[in-house]
């Protein structure tokens, strides 16, 4: 005999699964007529919500799903253990889910599995932009919160680095230094952008960089560079894939000066890609920072461990952390929630110096 699934419950009832898990839970804002059909469902198949999950949900705490886009990086590294060592303190489970897949992300994939789950609410930090459309119909009715960006999806709360201030530090830093070649690797997951042209309508509109903490850094990046009258050059512009940024950061480095050594700085958005960069001037014999200064973004364990060491932009993955367990705890309560931006800051290192004349 077939076994009977939440989901058969809500093909029945004609309703998404995150819809049935809010029903039985007998959680808030759900319209009558769903309930209805949904209970008609369950008693029509005879389903019974899986135990173990009714154990954990009513014995020890609420249950949240946690979705990066990998653990390998320090960065979200760094968020996921804030998050699941926060998440005790306010009494929430946490599932850890990672969209990278063997062939690519699969960010809607684990979306499903969290809602058959039926998880009491989303932590989730994006590749790029999705299908709002498609994404409601899993998790209309559960409480979700965007980590890392911006601007991205209307009516849910987000906590997110101010990245355009980040870049346009690092940049001015740079330009205070007297570098005026001034190449710009942007940070974006796979091979969506390719030229500079491709970054002009988030120039135009900056709602539109909000799933991109890297155009984000690049819109400052141009601030910076409009602001000290410092010509920008497209072709000095490369961009890096943060799925595997290191090596992406080497590669970038070497398509550079295979077109140009006229360069004075790097301003990278990732610091495990500056460090790529890095290895790949020393291989042409360029010295870091005599030759190219190079400024990152994270200040994680990469820009201490690197030789030299980076210059940086801070960003308190910690604080980020905590701030989203913070905001999803008060959402799976039913209380309202605001946007939460964190600051950012420069720290100068060995990586970056003075334009040699």
């Amino acid at each position: 005999m077939k076994r009977i699934t939440i989901k058969d419950v809500a093909l029945r009832a004609g309703v998404s699964i995150s819809t049935v898990s809010r029903v039985v839970h007998n959680e808030k804002n759900v319209a009558s007529d769903y309930i209805t059909r949904v209970h008609q469902a369950i008693e029509e198949l005879g389903w019974h919500p899986n135990s173990v999950a009714q154990s954990l949900r009513h014995g020890n705490g609420s249950n949240v799903g946690l979705i990066l886009p990998n653990t390998i990086d320090p960065f979200f590294g760094s968020i996921a253990d804030s998050i699941i060592s926060t998440a005790a303190r306010q009494n929430l489970n946490i599932i850890t889910m990672v969209s990278h897949t063997a062939n690519g992300y699969d960010e809607l994939g684990c979306f499903k599995r969290l809602t058959a789950s039926s998880v009491d609410g989303i932590i989730f930090c994006s590749i790029a932009d999705v299908d709002r459309e498609v994404l409601d119909n899993y998790i209309a009715n559960i409480p979700m919160v965007l980590c890392s960006r911006r601007e991205m999806i209307p009516g849910r709360p987000h906590v997110f680095f101010d990245h355009q201030k980040g870049g346009y530090l690092a940049t001015r830093h740079l330009l205070e230094m007297g570098h005026r070649k001034i190449a710009l690797f942007v940070g974006v997951f796979g091979d969506s952008f390719h030229t500079a042209d491709d970054l002009e309508p988030f120039l135009q509109n900056h709602v539109l960089a909000g799933p991109y903490s890297g155009i984000d850094k690049y819109i400052g990046a141009r601030k910076a560079m409009d602001e000290y009258g410092a010509t920008f050059y497209p072709e000095l512009v490369e961009f890096v894939d943060l799925g595997n940024a290191y090596q992406s950061g080497f590669e970038a480095t070497q398509r550079l000066i295979s077109k140009t050594t006229d360069i004075d700085a790097i301003f990278t958005t990732n610091d495990l890609s500056a460090t790529g960069a890095i290895h790949m001037l020393a291989k042409q014999r360029l010295e870091v920072p005599d030759d190219v200064s190079i400024i990152g973004y994270d200040n994680g364990i990469m820009a201490t461990s690197s030789q030299p060491q980076l210059s940086t932009i801070v960003q308190d993955t910690r604080r980020l952390g905590l701030e989203c367990t913070n905001v999803i705890a008060q959402l799976i309560n039913g209380k309202p929630c605001s946007d939460v931006m964190i600051d950012v800051s420069l720290i100068v290192r060995q990586s970056s110096c003075r334009h040699q004349a």
